[in-house]
């Protein structure tokens, strides 16, 4: 009988392969398999649960995806938890978006990845990939979550941004959840009592500027007082005139 490592790398080969064939026969064997041996019998039922509990994380974990397995996977294998996660570090959204869309798909889609210690939404934000992040938003990503700094998401548009992620993440959030839900999530604090208008509004440059405006007119508040009672409107006063 072949070793555990053996049959594992079997998995990992066929998956790789798209042998979606062999690997429907490894989970849904024929009657025939009872005519085999002891060994054989074995062999397959080992097989069959590497693929059914680990082939799809050892599948993703390669990177490089072939769809079709992958939505055979999806269909038919156990879906691990931090897969969200996982799907990020892809470029290709095709994969997440099946996730998301699949009626199997974990009631994860907020876990904390235990390396980055943050949502796959934040991972999304911060490796600026904007067809990710919508898609989590409208599979109903929570956007109240810490980005990697620690600090309330949103705070990341002044130190990791494009102004077309920044006005499309914006605008996912209020289409989904409406104006109000949007203008007291950019008026978000952190423990500085700081909102990211207090950031936009500290750098004088053209860039910083728009954001300053796109954030405005999502609701942010020019008045906000941080802990020191400094307003964003404060900072924007010894800087120069928004036009």
């Amino acid at each position: 009988m072949s070793s555990y490592a053996e049959l594992k790398r079997e998995i990992w080969e066929l998956c790789l392969d798209g042998e979606i064939n062999a690997l429907n026969s490894i989970l849904y064997p024929e009657s025939t398999i009872l005519s085999a041996s002891t060994n054989d019998i074995e062999e397959n039922t080992v097989l069959k649960s590497i693929l059914y509990f680990s082939g799809l994380q050892t599948f993703v974990g390669v990177k490089h995806l072939n769809r079709q397995t992958f939505v055979f996977l999806l269909n038919n294998v156990h879906i691990y938890n931090n897969i969200y996660i996982d799907l990020i570090h892809i470029p290709d959204v095709y994969y997440l978006q099946a996730l998301c869309a699949h009626p199997r798909r974990p009631a994860t889609i907020d876990s904390i990845c235990p390396n980055s210690k943050v949502t796959a939404l934040a991972l999304a934000f911060h490796k600026r990939r904007l067809t990710h992040i919508t898609t989590l938003l409208h599979a109903r990503a929570d956007p109240n979550v810490n980005g990697i700094s620690g600090d309330p998401l949103i705070m990341e548009v002044t130190t990791n941004f494009t102004l077309n992620i920044v006005d499309e993440f914006l605008s996912a959030i209020l289409a989904l959840y409406g104006f109000d839900y949007v203008r007291t999530y950019v008026n978000s604090q952190d423990k500085d009592g700081c909102s990211a208008l207090h950031y936009a509004l500290s750098h004088w440059t053209p860039t910083t500027l728009k954001l300053a405006k796109l954030l405005i007119s999502f609701g942010a508040n020019l008045l906000l007082a941080n802990n020191k009672d400094i307003t964003p409107a404060d900072n924007f006063r010894r800087g120069p005139m928004l036009s």
